[in-house]
């Protein structure tokens, strides 16, 4: 909520040194928030391009939903396009601000059909942003043929215990379920 401040948040090893690339070589101040799981991964190192701040990643073509999502939820959104409940685009933001609204513009053009999928509460998360963004162009409304879903963390606090931390955040039902709503 800084204007000027540039906000990346990467799924992927790959991404993050990318972004780092962009961010180092920039002239713009940048936060780079590194979801914990990417420091999980092993992977070999070789050449990594830059990653432009504001140009998401299509993860996976699809013609009937448009997924949108970014850092650890990246996850859940690949798992729920592998149970074949739909042909589902999914879009990685690796970068929230700015925010590629373009690219969710031209995914809606094929699907109609929206979800987003975020870690971070669900009251004021940018989850609900996108949506906003997305429905108040004209040109933009006029592709949902059903109402846009968002499946957030409720509005609590992580407990410290991995027990809690899963029981607060996102889970593949709710993404499903999210999914079923769209294609009603």
């Amino acid at each position: 909520h800084t204007p000027g401040l540039k906000l990346a948040i990467p799924s992927t090893p790959e991404d993050a040194a990318g972004l780092f690339w962009t961010a180092i070589h920039g002239d713009d101040p940048y936060f780079i928030l590194i979801p914990k799981h990417i420091f999980r991964k092993q992977m070999q190192v070789g050449s990594v391009p830059p990653v432009p701040f504001g140009k998401a990643k299509i993860i996976k073509e699809g013609a009937d939903v448009t997924l949108v999502t970014w850092g650890n939820c990246l996850e859940l959104a690949t798992e729920a396009a592998n149970l074949g409940i739909a042909d589902i685009e999914i879009i990685d933001l690796r970068s929230i601000v700015p925010c590629d609204y373009e690219t969710i513009a031209k995914s809606l053009e094929k699907t109609g059909r929206l979800v987003v999928v975020y870690e971070d509460n669900r009251t004021g998360g940018f989850g609900q942003t996108i949506v906003s963004e997305i429905m108040s162009k004209p040109e933009w409304f006029n592709l949902f043929l059903s109402p846009p879903q968002v499946v957030a963390r409720e509005d609590v606090h992580i407990g410290y215990n991995p027990i809690y931390e899963y029981a607060a955040l996102p889970d593949i039902d709710q993404v499903v379920a999210a999914i079923k709503v769209v294609m009603e």
